[in-house]
């Protein structure tokens, strides 16, 4: 959650005058959801942040704690989830 936050909070509002970041947590019997989201700009459409250090950090604690990751982004901002089993 501390990489996800930090990265929307450097990029996600630049040159924007406000944003909101929303953190939810949804739980079923056999599986966890932890989702970041941002309506700011998006990621950039190149995928340069694809190889930057914070998504990587990110893609290694998936990988620990065998869950999986999903990404949208668009005009409306970008979402983080995160799936594990409860």
């Amino acid at each position: 959650i501390y990489e996800l936050l930090t990265n929307a909070m450097l990029h996600a509002f630049q040159g924007q005058e406000k944003g909101s970041i929303s953190i939810k947590l949804y739980a079923s019997p056999s599986h966890i959801n932890l989702c970041l989201s941002d309506d700011g700009r998006g990621m950039p459409e190149d995928k340069s942040w694809e190889e930057g250090m914070g998504i990587l950090l990110v893609k290694t604690f998936v990988t620990q704690i065998k869950a999986s990751l999903k990404i949208d982004s668009g005009k409306e901002g970008a979402r983080f989830c995160i799936k594990f089993k409860n």
